[in-house]
Order: structure tokens, then sequence, then C-alpha cells
């Protein structure tokens, strides 16, 4: 049973899945259903992607005639296997298989990407249904497209980060810009979401209710700050929260959108290397010598 509060990410399936029929040999027709159902999952924050033999052009052609083509994002259509396709997606996208849902018509393809991710979701074009009455359900608090606009920047940014001879020269290039805040109150609501719904950079795991954390920012025995990011690709908003207690860090986390440029690394250099207990598995280790120098470098911008 598929419960779509925890999926973030939808991959689709084309050919008798996303729509009936095979395009390669004539008409298709697109169930309303299944459209509505891509508008709705972007309006509730939850992304849409393909992973679809197909050849590339002809698919990307007939979604643009349905008005759908922006609404993906790393869209994967060629006549590769699926499953290591589906893992490069989701390790570029920073998210966790757990919390992605993979469409498909054939077992065949579907067992291919348990093989490759265990913990991800699957599902054949009869959960559709089931999908579209949970949608249905859930709070529209993404109507401005927000994450959509997020994916999209990291999609941009993956495609520009082939040109360059090493990820270095890309990050040094990539113009970031790191600030640390300390207004915490203004922006309380955003910091909480953040706490909770982090997990792969969110080093101490420590969930708490929004009182609680009211509490801690209005406490003088804590120094505490939010941290946002924008590089040449785009503004990333607030990315990442800490709380310190004297040299000790109570609380220590950031957002997957900004994973790989050591972000999290900066900001706990800029700090002194506090104390940090690290709790559970994290995707990024800390060290405590280490500033990356592509931050905030006055040559880069």
């Amino acid at each position: 049973m598929i419960d779509i509060k925890t999926i973030k990410l939808v991959i689709w399936d084309l050919d008798d899945t996303f729509w009936r029929g095979t395009l390669s040999e004539g008409e298709i027709q697109l169930p309303e259903e299944n459209a509505q159902l891509v508008k709705d999952l972007t309006d509730c924050g939850i992304i849409n992607s393909i992973c679809s033999k197909n050849d590339f052009g002809p698919a990307k052609v007939k979604l643009q005639d349905l008005g759908l083509w922006d609404y993906f994002v790393f869209p994967s259509i060629n006549w590769d296997g699926k499953g290591s396709q589906i893992q490069d997606k989701i390790d570029k996208m920073a998210l966790r298989p757990v919390n992605v849902l993979f469409l498909d018509d054939n077992p065949s393809n579907l067992g291919e990407a348990k093989h490759y991710l265990p913990e991800i979701q699957v599902g054949g074009p009869e959960i559709i249904g089931e999908l579209v009455a949970q949608t249905q359900s859930l709070e529209k608090k993404d109507i401005q497209h927000k994450r959509l606009k997020q994916y999209k920047v990291l999609e941009e940014k993956d495609v520009a980060s082939r040109t360059y001879a090493s990820n270095e020269d890309f990050l040094y290039d990539s113009h970031i810009q790191v600030n640390i805040h300390h207004d915490c109150l203004d922006n309380i609501q955003r910091i909480h979401e953040l706490l909770m719904r982090s997990n792969q950079l969110n080093y101490t795991k420590n969930r708490i209710d929004i009182e609680a954390l009211e509490a801690i920012l209005r406490s003088p025995e804590y120094e505490c700050g939010y941290v946002t990011v924008t590089d040449r690709f785009g503004d990333y908003g607030i990315v990442g929260f800490y709380a310190m207690k004297g040299k000790r860090l109570e609380h220590f986390l950031f957002s997957c959108r900004t994973m790989g440029q050591k972000i999290e690394q900066w900001v706990y250099a800029q700090l002194g290397f506090p104390e940090l207990e690290v709790v559970g598995e994290v995707r990024t280790r800390l060290n405590k010598t280490e500033c990356p120098g592509w931050i905030n470098n006055e040559s880069s911008g």
C-alpha cells in the first residue's frame, strides 16, 4: 500500500503507464486523471520525473504538445536499462529511495528498480486511481511550484557540471555565496519544517515541536542561526539551521538541495568546529580542518 505522504518523487514510465498505447506505434491516449495528477502532485510539492524506453525527441514533443513537459525534471528517455538510470537520478536529486515511487506497467522493470534500490516504492498503472484519491486529500502548499523550480536548478547545474575538468573547478565557477542570519524567530515556520523534514544532512536528528524550537530561539543560552545560499544558477533560500549551547551543537542540519557544495562544512568552520555528536547516518562527513575555498570566494564573482 502506497502512502503518498511518504513520497517526494514520482518517476513515470510513459507507454501503457502514463498514457495508453505505444508512442512509436501510433497515436496514444492520455487519461485526463493522469495529466491532472502530475499537476496536483506538483502543487503539493511532490516532484515528477520520467524513466521510459522511448526515443527522446518524439516523447518530448508529445509532452510539450500536451503542455506537461515542464512539469518533469531529470527525464531519462532512451532504450537503456532502467535500474541504473533510476539510481543515478535519485542520487543527483539527493533523495532517499524510500521516498521515491516508480510507476511502470512492466513487472520486469519494477523488479530491476528494486534490485538496484531495494527500498524504492513501485507500482503499476492500477494504483494510479488510489494515488489520485490520496493526492486530493493533501494540502496544496506549493502552488507557486518552488520545489519544482529548485529541482530545475539542480538539473541545470548537473548539465553545466559536465563541461568542467573537475568538480572543484565547477564549484569555484558556481559563484556560491553563503550567509548566516540570526533573525530566526521571523522565519520559525521554515526553520521548523527544515528541522522536521531534513534527514540526509541532519547531523543531530533532534526533532522537536515548534513550541520547543521557539523556546530555544528565545533563550539567551543558545546561539542560533539559519543559512541561505545563492549561486549563479539561482537562490536556494533557507537551507540550513544550527542551535549551539556553549560550544556544543544541539541542532545542525541542512537541506539536501545543496548537497555536494560542502555548505555544511563551511558553516561548521565558521562556528569554530564546535563539539558535535553525529546521530545516525549522514551523506557528508564533517572534519575539523577544512573550510571550502570556493564559498564566498571573491575571484568567483
